[in-house]
């Protein structure tokens, strides 16, 4: 609320109540510009910003609170609850189908009387002039798993790796050339679960 000039200039006009009090040694007014005083040198203190890292800490342990709380109230609920039993970790008994069942499969579908056959059978015949090597004589052409890892240059590394690698078995057949040759062929199998 604005008091006209006149007003505001009278000494007996009356003064809202938070006005402050006219002092007596104030100047009064004239109308030749007045020279500006220069600052004083003490400067006042700025205000001082806030501290960092006050509103994480606050942040911080609202957090860690609120997790507090949670897992409380979360163990109070589920303490409050009857025990629940667990399903039985057994299949449930299927009855028996009825009438006859799928007719046997033939040799040339059937893959396990495929694998289950004799692999010497499979490997290549001695040419005639052939002779058959020394290391051979007395074999009838299978090797277990002790003299197959023998053939190899490190074979406690290798005896090793076939048994992980599930070694079945193997048949080897070998013979010299007239050339002076020496022909090896190992047909290894292993097993397939």
């Amino acid at each position: 609320m604005e008091q006209p000039e006149e007003a505001a200039d009278a000494p007996d006009a009356p003064r809202p109540p938070d006005a402050p009090e006219p002092s007596s040694d104030a100047p009064e007014p004239s109308d030749a510009p007045e020279a500006v005083p220069a600052p004083a040198a003490a400067v006042p203190d700025a205000p001082r910003g806030r501290r960092r890292g006050r509103t994480a800490a606050l942040i911080g342990a609202a957090l860690v609170l609120g997790l507090v709380a949670g897992t409380c109230a979360g163990y109070l609920v589920q303490a409050g609850r009857e025990p629940t039993p667990l399903p039985p970790l057994s299949q449930p008994v299927l009855a028996q189908a009825e009438g006859e069942g799928p007719d046997p499969l033939s040799a040339a579908r059937d893959r396990r009387v495929r694998t289950d056959g004799d692999l010497r059978k499979l490997l290549l015949k001695k040419p005639h002039g052939a002779k058959s090597a020394d290391w051979l004589q007395g074999s009838d052409g299978w090797l277990d798993l002790a003299d197959y890892a023998e053939s190899y240059t490190v074979p406690y590394e290798t005896f090793g790796d076939l048994i992980t690698d599930e070694f079945r078995r193997a048949a080897v057949t070998a013979w010299e050339a007239d050339d002076g040759y020496t022909v090896e062929i190992s047909l290894v199998q292993f097993r397939q679960e």
